[in-house]
Parts: C-alpha cells; sequence; structure tokens
C-alpha cells in the first residue's frame, strides 16, 4: 500500500514529487516521465482530452529542451489495437514538441495498476 502516491483518474495529467499511479487503463493510453524530482502521469481519453491539453501543461512545467533528454514512455490500454485515438492524441503532441519517446512493450491488463516514481515505471 502506497500512503503518499497519487491517483491519477481517467482524462487527468497530474504532475508531482509523490509518486503517481492510475489503473483500469482500457481503450485510453498513458504517458509518463520522470524529470529531476517531478514525476510526470497522464491518463489520456479520446472523450476528454486533446494533443492541446498535454502541450500545454509541459510548457507550463517543463522546459520542453531539457525534456529531450528525459526517457518518456507511452503505455497502450489494454483494449489499444494498432489504431487508437488515445495513443494519437499523445504521439500528435509530442512530436509537435519534438520529444522523443518510446512505446512500452507488453500488452498491459486492465486490471493493472500502472505507478511513474523517480524514472522507475511499475506495473502490478
Amino acid at each position: 500500500l502506497c500512503t503518499n502516491c497519487i491517483y491519477v483518474d481517467e482524462g487527468e495529467l497530474k504532475i508531482s514529487t509523490n509518486k503517481l499511479y492510475t489503473k483500469k487503463v482500457g481503450t485510453c493510453s498513458l504517458l509518463l516521465f520522470s524529470y529531476k524530482n517531478k514525476n510526470f502521469l497522464a491518463h489520456i481519453d479520446a472523450l476528454k482530452n486533446n494533443s492541446d491539453d498535454i502541450i500545454n501543461i509541459l510548457k507550463k512545467n517543463f522546459i520542453i529542451n531539457k525534456l529531450k533528454y528525459t526517457k518518456i514512455y507511452i503505455i497502450k490500454g489494454s483494449w489499444c489495437n494498432n489504431e487508437c485515438i488515445t495513443i494519437d492524441i499523445i504521439v500528435k503532441a509530442l512530436k509537435q514538441l519534438n520529444l522523443k519517446y518510446s512505446f512500452y512493450k507488453e500488452n498491459i491488463k486492465w486490471k493493472n495498476t500502472i505507478y511513474i516514481d523517480k524514472n522507475k515505471k511499475e506495473i502490478f
């Protein structure tokens, strides 16, 4: 049990020095990274989010040129196949900001909980 963790709900984008986590990722997708002492987790929902949401929060809270050296991960939702709107939303934002990213290679399950803290991803 993580008492200092902060939950990121569907459609939310959060930044914190605390460990961030989310779950129940189906048709949604995740964008996550850590930079210095801040964790970032976006639980992107196609009905609630667009690329501008991601661009705006990143520009407001980070120096974009510094993020170019950060490992940025995208995790596809458990029901996201090759074509998934939530992936398109994330990729469009990162390309506009000229940020590199990588996809988490393994498929996640609906019941998984995903954590990010200090550049460490954990999936249970």
